[in-house]
């Protein structure tokens, strides 16, 4: 499905836009790099890999485009009763637009089409203003995850999409 905001067009991805999507993911999360530990996966992911989650739908991709030019993405896996959302991120230059926000909108959409009412993601605790973000979209925190070394570091939110919901994502 083709979601179309201000000029943004939102998609799911074609596999020929991997490296596109690969250089987005690394420049968005490039300000992280050797700051908040552990080093976020998007930070390690070869583009083999993201060539490989395209071509066999183990990962579904979502880009924005402006101008025919990918600014956004974010990646879900459908598991059987949620969406699992990851990697959303937006090209600095277009960040604080509501591009991220459309971007949560269209995979909320996602949701609905394939047949699941509840979203998912983590957020790493040292970023509170990224948990911010996702509580004024109706996000709620439910969980804190743990890796060797790194106690509580994640912020597992859901949201829970109502049937019938003409706006899945509260004004904000």
């Amino acid at each position: 499905m083709e979601e179309h905001t201000d000029g943004l067009i939102i998609r799911r991805a074609r596999s020929d836009e991997a490296e596109a999507i690969w250089r987005l993911t690394r420049l968005a999360y490039a300000p992280y790099r050797g700051k908040i530990r552990p080093t976020f996966g998007a930070l390690k992911v070869r583009l083999s890999t993201v060539r490989r989650e395209i071509r066999t739908r183990s990962r579904i991709y979502g880009v924005g485009l402006l101008n025919g030019r990918i600014v956004a993405t974010i990646r879900y896996r459908k598991r059987p009763r949620y969406l699992g959302l990851s990697r959303l991120a937006v090209h600095p230059d277009y960040q604080a637009r509501g591009i991220g926000t459309a971007m949560l909108r269209w995979a909320e959409s996602e949701a609905l089409r394939c047949g699941v009412r509840e979203l998912r993601g983590d957020v790493r605790a040292a970023m509170p203003h990224l948990l911010d973000f996702y509580r004024r979209l109706g996000y709620r925190p439910f969980a804190r995850r743990s890796k060797r070394g790194y106690p509580g570091y994640l912020i597992a939110v859901k949201k829970k999409l109502r049937v019938g919901e003409d706006d899945a994502v509260p004004p904000g």
